[in-house]
């Protein structure tokens, strides 16, 4: 799993597209996690996104992960 840079967004659209177009390849995760600082603080104390009780990026850090989970089947 990548966490994705906001000023990456282009090249990962592109690689997305080029791993869909051919159904050699693994396909990609529909959901994307963007690169948010709650990611590396929660891991920095030892805890998940979840345990973090206040972070500016942390409804949308929750709602990313809740995401690619429910596309790989988890919830």
């Amino acid at each position: 799993m990548t966490r994705i840079k906001p000023n990456k967004v282009p090249d990962a659209i592109a690689l997305d597209e080029e791993l869909r177009s051919d159904s050699v390849w693994i396909q990609p995760l529909k959901a994307r996690l963007s690169e948010l600082d709650i990611y590396e603080n929660a891991v920095n104390v030892g805890a998940g996104v979840h345990e973090v009780e206040r972070a500016s990026s942390l409804p949308k850090a929750k709602a990313q992960l809740e995401l690619v989970a429910q596309e790989i089947g988890l919830l």
